[in-house]
């Protein structure tokens, strides 16, 4: 089974008046931004801190689908309500899912000719 691009370049593209500088500009802050989260976001599964999660993950989720990567969006939106529903318990497994998405993305990013920095 294939799984779903993370960057949907062509739609960034479009957005963004075809700047293909600017939008790699845009990826690469988007890496930055999720990868500085990232281990607030750890802490806060392992401590099983709702309040936290529901923080980091609300943000994450809102610049995921700026960024059009629906599938970023829709974890992110599952560990939110996941955390809103006081179910903690699950959000490691979300968590992990992050991990590997994170990892595809940067697989693609890198695959774009970005990446080296």
């Amino acid at each position: 089974m294939n799984k779903p691009k993370i960057i949907n370049l062509e739609e960034l593209l479009s957005r963004f008046a075809n700047d293909r500088a600017f939008v790699d500009e845009l990826l690469e802050s988007y890496k930055s931004d999720v990868s500085s989260d990232l281990p607030t976001l750890e802490k806060a599964v392992k401590e099983r801190d709702a309040a936290k999660i529901i923080a980091i993950a609300h943000g994450l989720k809102g610049i995921s689908a700026n960024m059009v990567m629906e599938p970023m969006r829709e974890v992110f939106l599952r560990l939110e309500m996941t955390a809103k529903g006081n179910l903690t318990e699950k959000a490691p497994e979300l968590f992990e899912e992050i991990k590997t998405l994170l990892e595809q993305f940067e697989e693609e990013f890198e695959a774009l000719g970005n990446g080296a920095s």
